[in-house]
Parts: C-alpha cells; structure tokens; sequence
C-alpha cells in the first residue's frame, strides 16, 4: 500500500507553503521559459494557475479541471526524482504531471495534444483509477474562474 500524500499539517506549515509559492510567483513571472509556456497553454481554452500548491509540493501550472499539472525543466531537474513523484502523485491523487523542457517546442506540442485530446476530467480519472472521488467536483461551465474547452483550437 502507498503511503499517503503529505500536507501541512499546522498553520505554520501552510504559512512556509503560501510563502514559497509567493517567492516563486514573483520569481516565474520573470521566467521567460514558464512565460512562454503560459502563453501557449491559454489557447487551451482551460483555466491555468501559476505556482499552485499541491500538499508540500508547487506546480508551475495547474488546472483544476482536467487535473493536470505542467512543469518547465530546466537543466537543474533530477529527472529519476521528477519522475517518481510525479508517479507518486498520480497513483495517489489521479494528477498527471506534464514536463516540458524549456522551450522545447516539441515538448510544448506533445502536452498540448495531451490537453487537446483529453476526454475526462480530473474526478473521472480518479474514478477509473480506483481513487474516491470528490463529493464537490464542479463542473467548470457553472464556473466563472473556469473556461470550458474551445475545441475549435
């Protein structure tokens, strides 16, 4: 059985969390490579968040909706760390994580396939993945925050 995710757990945690995804807001909309990939995901038709907290762990894009997270690698990535967490998270939570290296068009292209060809939302994947579901998912079209797909992208 796999351990479960861990959260702060006391307001002093959660303060340090809110704190570094602050520093790290300031910090990626300086980032020309997050910028590059912000632009591309707004043609998704989805609503994307920027450094979104995740339990003790800040994605660089988040969409509630679909539950995908993006992350733009740079050169510093432990590449086996990422890809065990990101293994970890989806079996824990039902969050796909999507890399991209920076500014790697060809990477760009593959996640936004992905997102594009997405059929199911968040709660439905954690459904098919044997997860309990969220007893609150909202659909996005009673959502002002979140946009509906444009298919016609």
């Amino acid at each position: 059985m796999m351990k479960k995710l861990r959260w702060p757990i006391n307001s002093e945690q959660a303060q340090y969390m809110e704190m570094r995804k602050q520093q790290n807001l300031v910090i990626a909309k300086r980032n020309p490579n997050e910028n590059w990939m912000y632009e591309k995901l707004q043609t998704t038709g989805y609503n994307w968040s920027r450094q979104s907290k995740w339990g003790y762990r800040l994605f660089d894009f988040w969409c509630h909706y679909l539950g995908i997270a993006i992350e733009v690698d740079g050169n510093s990535h432990n590449k086996r760390y990422d890809k065990i967490r990101d293994e970890y998270n989806y079996n824990c939570s039902g969050i796909l994580v999507l890399r991209v290296r920076n500014k790697n068009e060809d990477d760009a292209k593959r996640i936004m396939d992905i997102i594009k060809a997405s059929t199911d939302n968040w709660n439905d994947r954690r459904i098919n993945l044997g997860l309990k579901p969220f007893k609150r998912f909202v659909n996005p079209i009673y959502l002002n925050k979140q946009k509906k797909p444009n298919k016609n992208l």
